[in-house]
């Protein structure tokens, strides 16, 4: 079968139009809502307590996943601080493996997260 270039060039339109349609694959039953990780405050330089482990964690339902977690869960805590306070983290690795932790949204000279000559 031979196709004119008319033929092909609506045919190309037509493909590039459908695989610009965004398509949403849904597992029926699977979805699971987003955890959302625990809430740890900081006052006054009160410190706070981390400790990496293995876990287990279910993605869906009916199956669970060996993880790295902290304290005991797949997602990290949620750490709230105020603005003036010091804040104190003390980790605790469990895991067999060294660990590297970094922390977001913090103005943190790099020394003090582990960077050398930063």
């Amino acid at each position: 079968m031979s196709f004119s270039r008319r033929q092909f060039l609506q045919a190309s339109g037509i493909a590039l139009c459908a695989g610009a349609i965004p398509l949403r694959a849904n597992a029926a039953g699977q979805q699971q809502p987003l955890p959302v990780p625990p809430l740890l405050e900081s006052r006054r330089g009160q410190p706070l307590f981390m400790t990496l482990q293995r876990a287990h964690w279910s993605f869906t339902q009916g199956t669970r996943a060996p993880v790295w977690g902290v304290n005991g869960r797949y997602l990290g805590p949620t750490i709230r601080v105020w603005k003036g306070d010091d804040v104190k983290l003390i980790y605790s690795n469990r895991l067999a493996e060294n660990v590297s932790m970094t922390v977001a949204g913090l103005l943190v000279p790099g020394p003090l997260m582990g960077a050398r000559r930063v």
